[in-house]
């Protein structure tokens, strides 16, 4: 949580910010933060400055002797590392004989001082101690017994009862031969170096690991998983296989099924169809319990042309029987309660995902609009994405993105507070750039006090391009407000937030089971002079891609219910008489400082689109209708949390599944008369 990811100077820093934020926020009474979560902040706090000093100390612990120190102040440093950090009480017989010849191997060192008076520097301590610790630890059984892994050369010269030769493929057995560009075999030989390992090595060892065994077995795999591709069987694989055949064996001939069945009559060659095959090869001869027993009567009733559901087990058996309920659902062209409908559970409307009490975001009914799963997941189960500290190279568009928002709110409020405010005529000045520089220089250094701007060099361009966005942004916000005939009004207007104080706005839309309540937060209204008319700007600093189409469809399919909430929200401050337009500013090179729509957008404009779409939301959403829309080419699930936790064949399930006429409603919606 508090983004540490290497380095003691991170340790320190970090976790001293983020212990401090815990602190904050649960002393802050003018926050309705309740009991629990108060005390949990504080505990947290406490944790985190009890490992924040861990880890200070465990880094002085670490930290080596002086070169040139002498041999026995090296040892002395490991052994009070040994015995500070590692639990060595209570070991049993095995682990106990390995800790004593550690510990006599480390002290061993000590007698260096003997024959090096000058000291020794970490290095070389560190292959000494490495050279020290290469003695075999404590072995279990006797010896001649248990199973030998190792690179075929290790067993030159044993003996064993099965040699298991794996992944015998092309290239790979023997491997590919790379002559070296800087020192070729040619001119190793003028000079007199031995030559590097060569192919005649490998024959004999390969030769010499295969006649190591009273068995041998020598396998290939058709399939790469890793890779997700084809693989050829080695030459030597099919010598010997053409050996015990009296034949030559081609690799045609093992995948192709008539030659396979040919080679399979043989007692000495045999195929594994695939892991779980080989698996149930053994159960099938052996059963490992009842239950294994039985899906081997299962496995026989399917093999014979029956119907697995047929079984009496598939019947009495529950968790096979919901098994084979799921599979049949999901293949079914309805609808079902494994792949997204939970009428059934939906008692009332409102009884999963929506409730009276409920204030919503615009953003978390675009959520099921766009894939009525995520939203099931997200804000029904209340399932979250876990975040994962990284390294990062550069700062991320989302850090950038509330980085800029800050910094335009602030500049606005301070001309506010100032009287500097330009009108919307007049364009804005060298010395509002200087206000807007100076708050960005601040808000720059604060980022990097929370560790979220990545590598300097990178950080350093960013802020480049973030400087230019800003001086690009006054003039660009000249021709936007002399173009519509408004000026700054409000910036970070709040609706529909309890915050201990009367809400300025309350904006509500009646629906089919009550009254939903929206929330939010708008990043700047405009005002003209007269007053009675608004512009609604929503800043966004990506791309415009995912904003297109917008004239024609200024909520994008539902998708997009920002503006149209912005401006009802808008209206209730400003008084119904106000004409009240909306639009999203790209505010930086990215978005070429377009609006989207291109025109902005009367609220009665987007009133009837969006009731349209807020009652097909509500309504699947009350109805407990939650399938998994992956959108045209898997569009939808290309940047979801969740796309792990969804079924692989989304894709072909959702073809099989929209035909359904409950979902007829969310099908125009998503993706329009066909």
């Amino acid at each position: 949580d508090a983004g540490v990811v290497a380095g003691i100077e991170q340790w320190s820093d970090r976790l001293a910010r983020y212990a401090g934020r815990q602190d904050r926020t649960a002393k802050d009474r003018s926050e309705d933060i309740a009991d629990a979560r108060r005390l949990r902040l504080e505990q947290s706090a406490h944790e985190t400055w009890a490992l924040r000093r861990f880890m200070l100390k465990l880094h002085d612990d670490l930290t080596p002797p002086e070169d040139e120190a002498s041999w026995a102040t090296f040892v002395e440093w490991v052994e009070d590392l040994i015995e500070r950090y590692m639990d060595i009480s209570g070991l049993p017989t095995k682990e106990a004989s390995n800790l004593d010849a550690l510990q006599s191997a480390v002290r061993e060192l000590a007698s260096l001082d003997d024959v090096d008076k000058d000291g020794t520097t970490l290095d070389v301590f560190r292959s000494a101690l490495d050279e020290a610790l290469g003695r075999s630890a404590a072995r279990e059984g006797a010896y001649g017994e248990g199973v030998f892994v190792g690179p075929v050369g290790n067993a030159v010269g044993l003996r064993f009862d099965r040699v298991y030769l794996l992944g015998m493929v092309e290239e790979l057995v023997p491997p590919r031969y790379r002559d070296d560009p800087l020192l070729p075999d040619r001119e190793r030989e003028q000079v007199g170096l031995p030559p590097r390992r060569s192919l005649s090595v490998e024959r004999y060892e390969f030769l010499a690991a295969a006649s190591s065994g009273r068995k041998r077995v020598l396998t290939f795999a058709r399939g790469d998983n890793a890779a997700m591709r084809e693989q050829h069987p080695s030459s030597w694989f099919l010598a010997e296989a053409s050996r015990l055949n009296g034949a030559s064996v081609y690799p045609s001939m093992l995948s192709s099924p008539e030659e396979l069945a040919i080679l399979k009559e043989n007692p000495w060659f045999d195929e594994v169809a695939s892991s779980k095959d080989s698996i149930d090869v053994v159960s099938r001869s052996q059963p490992a319990d009842l239950h294994d027993y039985d899906l081997n009567r299962l496995w026989r009733w399917r093999r014979s042309g029956r119907r697995v559901d047929g079984h009496f087990l598939a019947e009495s058996e529950d968790v096979l029987e919901r098994a084979l309920r799921l599979e049949r659902a999901r293949n079914s062209r309805t609808l079902t309660a494994w792949d997204g409908d939970l009428s059934a559970t939906s008692f009332s409307k409102g009884r999963i995902g929506l409730s009276s009490s409920d204030v919503f975001s615009p953003t978390r009914l675009e959520t099921w609009a766009t894939c009525p799963y995520r939203y099931f997941l997200s804000h029904v189960l209340g399932i979250a994405a876990l975040e994962q500290p990284e390294e990062i190279a550069t700062i991320s568009p989302l850090d950038r993105g509330s980085l800029i928002h800050t910094i335009l709110e602030r500049f606005i409020r301070a001309t506010q507070e100032q009287g500097t405010l330009p009108d919307y005529d007049q364009p804005w000045t060298s010395d509002h750039l200087r206000t807007l520089t100076g708050i960005a220089e601040e808000e720059f250094r604060n980022a990097e006090q929370r560790g979220i701007t990545g590598k300097r060099l990178l950080w350093e361009i960013a802020q480049t391009e973030i400087r230019n966005d800003l001086q690009t942004f006054l003039e660009k916000d000249f021709t936007l407000r002399k173009r519509h005939g408004v000026a700054p009004h409000s910036v970070e207007s709040e609706f529909g937030i309890s915050r201990g104080q009367p809400e300025d706005a309350n904006v509500q839309k009646p629906v089919e089971w009550g009254t939903l309540k929206f929330r939010g937060v708008i990043d700047r209204i405009d005002v003209s002079p007269s007053g009675d008319k608004a512009l609604v700007l929503d800043y966004k600093t990506g791309g415009t891609y995912e904003y297109s189409n917008m004239d024609k469809d200024p909520i994008r399919r539902g998708t997009r219910l920002q503006l149209p909430v912005y401006g009802l929200a808008a209206r209730e401050l400003l008084g119904e008489e106000v004409k009240v337009l909306a639009a999203y500013w790209f505010v930086s090179s990215k978005g070429n400082f377009k609006t989207r729509p291109q025109k902005a957008t009367t609220l009665g404009e987007m009133l009837n689109p969006f009731t349209d779409a807020v009652e097909t939301i509500t309504d699947g959403i009350g109805n407990g209708l939650f399938p998994a829309n992956p959108g045209r080419g898997g569009t939808n699930c290309r940047y979801c949390d969740f796309r792990h936790l969804c079924p692989t064949r989304r894709v072909r399930d959702w073809e099989r599944k929209r035909g359904d006429e409950r979902l007829e409603d969310y099908v125009k919606l998503a993706e329009g008369e066909q």
